[in-house]
């Protein structure tokens, strides 16, 4: 499994990136990565660290070694980024995403994740993407975020987190988009479950996408579009409850700096007076349709054990 991930990685990146030459000759689908190009690198120790070769920490030091010292840092930035979240869809066993969360928090909190030595003072131009200052900072785009505020993290996430529908539009299987959409949602639960307290804002506060997540899964009529999708929804509600049960239902009872976290209302919620409000009311309208959806013709037995495991540990 490992290897056709990181196969595919190259095919992908070789396709952008191919070994001198290739780009004018090849046509882009027989191009191949270069396996001098930091590319290449940073897919091999991806590799070495799906098949536990290395730990977290190792691994974001040496992507950051490989990343930081390019000319092209953005571009290489971006590649993980591509990468890593193509991991996170591609493994669904939930020791494979605790090591890519375990790597996510070893990127954030790398002391060295920034340049050390002295560097050669840059000038942006109007179409330039990086400008680099020294010693100890290498500013990304033309908001100048830093390395280790992990900058394009949370736009990464949020376009990820558009539903299973994200992944039918691209004519990918129902089973294939389901299985997507569980699989980040797992990532995400057992990110914030076990790295929140790292950095907040970086993840803790990305719980809003459990409560998203139930919401899209639990509140919508069967004949509308999010309806006529349930079973494809329902895995990754499961995911939030089954992996990150405490820290979910801590977060609808404490809010979020005095105030409740909110929701998009979906019909059914709103049949009965509910609103875009994260509550305890809430929670047991959820907790309650976990059990009541079982009935579901559409709902096959194994999903059934599986909505009735997370309605019992609300």
């Amino acid at each position: 499994m490992v290897e056709e991930y990181v196969r595919e990685q190259r095919v992908w990146l070789g396709q952008l990136y191919p070994k001198h030459g290739d780009r004018l000759v090849v046509p882009p689908t027989e191009r191949v990565l270069d396996p001098q190009s930091p590319q290449w690198q940073i897919a091999q120790i991806l590799q070495d660290l799906l098949e536990s070769g290395i730990g977290g920490e190792e691994a974001a030091q040496r992507l950051a070694d490989v990343i930081l010292p390019s000319t092209d840092a953005e571009t290489l930035y971006d590649n993980l980024w591509g990468c890593f979240f193509n991991a996170v869809e591609s493994f669904s066993d939930f020791q494979t995403l605790t090591t890519l969360s375990d790597l996510l928090a070893s990127l954030a909190r790398a002391p060295n994740a920034v340049n050390d030595e002295a560097i050669e003072q840059k000038t942006m131009q109007a179409d330039s993407s990086i400008v680099a200052t020294s010693p100890g900072h290498k500013q990304f785009g033309h908001n100048q975020h830093l390395w280790h505020d992990l900058s394009l993290l949370s736009i990464n996430i949020t376009e990820r987190m558009q539903g299973p529908e994200t992944h039918l539009c691209h004519n990918e299987p129902p089973k294939v988009a389901a299985r997507k959409w569980k699989n980040m949602n797992s990532f995400l639960a057992i990110l914030i479950r076990d790295h929140a307290t790292i950095s907040p804002n970086l993840f803790g506060n990305r719980i809003w996408h459990a409560f998203d997540t139930l919401a899209m899964a639990l509140e919508h009529p069967p004949k509308s579009r999010l309806g006529r999708n349930m079973i494809l929804h329902l895995p990754a509600a499961y995911a939030w409850i089954c992996l990150a049960r405490d820290t979910v239902w801590e977060a609808v009872e404490v809010g979020e700096e005095e105030r409740r976290w909110t929701a998009s209302a979906g019909q059914l919620w709103r049949d009965r007076d509910g609103t875009s409000v994260v509550d305890e009311r809430r929670w047991t309208f959820w907790k309650w349709r976990l059990e009541d959806v079982r009935k579901d013709s559409r709902i096959d037995g194994e999903l059934a054990d599986m909505l009735l495991q997370a309605s019992k540990l609300m």
